[in-house]
């Protein structure tokens, strides 16, 4: 029974809890106003050409149809952009957040990390 009746928070009833208080700091405009969302769909898109590319190639496609081939340059186009964009969101120093920091470039332990996952 009292398992069921006492409230979540019994000692401080009303009062809003850590992990609260982090949701509502997280909801804020402030919060969505720092989201790179183009820098997200631009990362979304180029994952999805290029998975979807060489998902199909071999299987549906051959690896010279001209689907595949349009997947894979369609990935890459997408991928330069998405450090472009990076490169120019982390130069405007504003509150964007990049989706892909250009420092992780300018590190060699990051570089040497990114390429070792890569293959």
């Amino acid at each position: 029974m009292l398992a069921v009746t006492i409230p979540t928070n019994f000692p401080y009833h009303g009062e809003l809890t850590g992990t609260q208080k982090v949701a509502l700091e997280l909801k804020s405009k402030s919060s969505l106003k720092r989201v790179d969302f183009l820098g997200t769909l631009l990362l979304l898109s180029a994952t999805v050409f290029l998975i979807t590319g060489i998902q199909q190639a071999g299987t549906q496609y051959a690896w010279k149809s001209s689907f595949v081939i349009s997947l894979l340059t369609l990935s890459g186009v997408m991928w330069i952009l998405v450090l472009v964009w990076s490169r120019f969101i982390t130069l405007a120093a504003g509150n964007i957040e990049p989706i892909f920091p250009w420092r992780f470039v300018q590190s060699r332990i990051w570089v040497g990390m990114l390429l070792h996952v890569v293959p």
